[in-house]
């Protein structure tokens, strides 16, 4: 498990591409570039993070969090979302790339992490609840797509406790080897 890098926007395109083209798991409608996939990682990594597990110099997954809404209250809580090769599924992946992520989001003193399912999936919604998430909101009808609405399930995982937060520490201004140690340990997830 790595950082990613804009030369790992092809291959992070690879496999987000059938859930934007032929899946409903995520609400968009155009397949981003690979250069628009590259400035997302990059503009992603100021703030949170975005990892890729590699084999061999292939992506087989990637994991990244995102600030979940922009008002200052909101700065201890992040979305979350793991996309793993379909050839590498039912390995671990994901649970490693969750892993790694929960545990550099801590370092940062992020509160939740929070993660939007487009249902019905009910495979995404057995990892999540095994990775330690609730079920916290419905939201019906909310994104339009292949002709039919479609209903979201928010589920949530808290990281840290405490009733007065450290203040968090954007990605970029992170101990690097402190991250790339997390990162090893995910190995062993």
């Amino acid at each position: 498990i790595e950082i990613a890098r804009p030369e790992h926007a092809e291959a992070i395109n690879t496999i987000y591409a059938p859930h934007i083209e032929t899946g409903y798991s995520s609400f968009e409608e155009e397949v981003p570039t690979t250069d628009e996939m590259a400035q997302r990682i990059v503009k992603t990594l100021v703030d949170t993070p975005w990892l890729v597990m590699t084999d061999n110099q292939h992506v087989a997954g990637y994991a990244y969090a995102n600030k979940h809404r922009w008002r200052a209250a909101y700065r201890w809580t992040n979305e979350v979302s793991v996309y793993v090769d379909p050839v590498y599924h039912r390995k671990s992946i994901g649970k490693q790339l969750y892993g790694a992520l929960f545990r550099v989001l801590t370092i940062q003193h992020v509160h939740q992490a929070l993660a939007g399912i487009v249902l019905p999936n009910e495979p995404s919604v057995a990892f999540h609840t095994s990775m330690g998430f609730i079920e916290v909101a419905r939201y019906k009808d909310v994104g339009y797509k292949f002709g039919q609405w479609w209903e979201t399930l928010w589920m949530q995982k808290m990281l840290t406790s405490g009733n007065t937060p450290e203040p968090v520490i954007p990605f970029n201004r992170l101990d690097i080897n402190l991250v790339k140690a997390e990162l090893l340990r995910s190995e062993g997830v």
